[in-house]
């Protein structure tokens, strides 16, 4: 059963290989033997990171997704604190994805102060950085998620390019 669930969550933190891209009218889902081979033989890839403590919760971290297991769930992380470092990092993500459009495009990024370069090093500081009162579970969510996306250097990015606008 372990075997079969910790394949079952890599392949749920990754649901593009589930996928057909190039099919004609857009994506779609492969048929289901593809998803029943990959979980009676077994998935693994290269991008997902493990997080979770023995006993107590098994969790994956992909670039599509997160998934995870409470298996003592008055010890593992609640889906409040799962959603809201995802929901976190998806709108982070998105802003300097925003920020880096306007550059790829020619233009200086143009935010209020409240956004600017100072409030994304304190987002980068608040998501690379522990806290005192975190569990070791939560730390370990929170940096297979922000390694697995890509977000800390996409941060640094967006806080050079704005510190270069109010010069």
């Amino acid at each position: 059963m372990d075997r079969e669930l910790h394949t079952a969550l890599r392949l749920l933190s990754t649901p593009s290989v589930l996928v057909d891209r190039g099919a004609p009218g857009g994506p779609t889902g492969l048929d289901e033997s593809i998803e029943k081979t990959l979980l009676t033989s077994g998935f693994d890839h290269p991008d997902v990171v493990p997080f979770g403590v023995r006993g107590v919760s098994t969790g994956y971290a992909g670039w599509s997704g997160v998934a995870y297991a409470a298996q003592a769930p008055e010890r593992a992380l609640t889906i409040d604190e799962l959603v809201s470092c995802e929901v976190t990092v998806q709108t982070l993500w998105c802003y300097s994805r925003h920020i880096q459009k306007l550059i790829e495009d020619g233009r200086d990024p143009a935010v209020p102060d409240r956004y600017g370069w100072r409030f994304l090093r304190a987002a980068y500081s608040r998501l690379t950085a522990a806290r005192p009162q975190e569990t070791a579970q939560h730390c370990l969510m929170r940096e297979a998620i922000v390694k697995t996306s890509g977000l800390a250097e996409r941060l640094r990015e967006a806080q050079h390019a704005l510190r270069e606008t109010t010069v």
